[in-house]
């Protein structure tokens, strides 16, 4: 019974732990499970002696290599250098990995001999790989030494990069060169949203005609409830494995439109401001919106007072109707993380006897739609009871007989014009005729 147990202490079973600092396999032998297996190999020699047979196979440590770069991920491949002899057994792989920024690690068993690691916004990853066969019985019989893979993200030519969603389904992204960039490369910007790649429509240069940014219309960034697909944007140089990607949910970076319908109504004392949520990609919840207010005295530069509520409407109770004030308001989610302070509103004065003051230019505004309005009102009587044509009315063409009767004076005038310069010619003639 002693050589059934050494024997069953050096074939023990394993699992892989998930160690914020390391990643390895700790033999887990149960004593139930011993006892029951002793009996079992007692009584059937023939397994035992397979397990004395088992004991002897040796693993290579697997030899991992980079199969792929991809958009925002790296494709990681091993050889895990199992000979013929294994070929009855079953090899299944433990892999972990740890970002370079993090302490946490990440693992994972797999029948394949390849993995696909997502970095995100990391600069890279810890990668600890080992290979593990299993008898027909599912019983570990081998393992292999960790083999152990550092990769880090090469130092592009760019840095810093950052996106924002605006105006419901804008997107903008930019990023910096670094000084030290060769002067011939030209960078390229895309962005995955779901199983979709898209290509940057508009870049932004600068005075060396380098593109520095992006800027998209027309995206969409809905999600249904419960749903929260991720941007990976990435900024690539041509025909290079070297890029830069970041990834990101859209409601993280979007900036909120101004408040709209907003509306103010002045009493002797205060004065009562209110609006309505601005548009947005996530949630229309009124309790997800935090809204800022801006209120300055306008003939006084220093005297501005700002203050965050979550509710639609503010009451300024230091109103003074002889004062002039100018108002402002803008919104961003509280219920995520979002740190984007959304657009200002346009400017809102009141004042000068408690009478809404209305900004130049939307009177310049309004005054030209009113003439044009009238214009075209005035327009449209005139036409549809026919004031043209009795204002303009076309003059008549003169009758067929009055037409002859004109050629005919004009040909006799004709006539007559020419016998007198006949006569004058005449005249002269035989004058110099009575001469010589």
């Amino acid at each position: 019974m002693e050589t059934l147990w050494l024997n069953f202490k050096m074939i023990p079973t394993f699992r892989a732990l998930n160690s914020k600092h390391s990643c390895f396999m700790e033999p887990v032998i149960s004593s139930t499970v011993l006892l029951i297996l002793g009996l079992t190999m007692w009584k059937i020699f023939p397994s035992a002696s397979l397990a004395s047979t088992e004991q002897n196979i040796i693993l290579s440590s697997p030899n991992v290599t980079i199969k792929k770069y991809g958009s925002g991920y790296v494709v990681l491949t091993w050889d895990s250098k199992l000979t013929k002899d294994m070929e009855n057994f079953a090899a299944k792989y433990v892999f972990c990995y740890q970002y370079l920024n993090l302490k946490r690690w990440y693992s994972e068993i797999t029948e394949r001999n390849f993995a696909r690691i997502v970095l995100k916004s990391h600069l890279g990853f810890n990668f600890k790989i080992c290979t593990q066969l299993k008898n027909k019985r599912g019983i570990h019989v081998a393992e292999s030494a960790w083999a152990e893979y550092n990769y880090q993200v090469p130092a592009g030519p760019v840095h810093n990069l950052s996106c924002i969603v605006y105006n419901i389904s804008n997107l903008k992204c930019t990023w910096e060169i670094k000084p030290e960039s060769p002067e011939e490369l030209q960078f390229f910007f895309s962005y995955r949203y779901r199983r979709d790649l898209f290509q940057c429509q508009q870049y932004l240069t600068n005075a060396k005609k380098k593109n520095i940014g992006c800027d998209m219309k027309d995206v969409h960034f809905n999600a249904t409830i419960g749903e929260r697909p991720r941007i990976r944007a990435t900024v690539s140089v041509k025909d290079s494995e070297v890029q830069l990607n970041w990834s990101f949910l859209p409601l993280h970076i979007e900036i909120l439109t101004p408040p709209i319908n907003i509306s103010v109504s002045t009493g002797k004392e205060n004065a009562r401001f209110q609006w309505n949520p601005p548009a947005t990609i996530g949630s229309k919840d009124k309790s997800c919106f935090l809204y800022e207010v801006k209120l300055k005295q306008s003939d006084k530069e220093a005297h501005v007072r700002y203050a965050e509520i979550e509710n639609e409407e503010y009451l300024f109770p230091d109103y003074d109707g002889n004062k002039r004030y100018s108002f402002q308001v803008r919104a961003k989610k509280n219920c995520i993380k979002n740190k984007h302070w959304g657009e200002w509103s346009e400017l809102v004065f009141i004042g000068e006897g408690g009478k809404a003051i209305v900004q130049p230019w939307l009177v310049v505004l309004i005054g030209f739609f009113s003439i044009m309005s009238i214009g075209s009102l005035i327009g449209f009587l005139c036409k549809r009871y026919k004031v043209f044509n009795l204002l303009f009315t076309p003059v008549p063409e003169p009758s067929h007989k009055i037409t002859n009767w004109l050629i005919s004076e004009s040909t006799h005038l004709q006539n007559n014009a020419l016998v007198q310069t006949e006569a004058v010619t005449t005249t002269e003639v035989v004058t110099a005729t009575g001469d010589s």
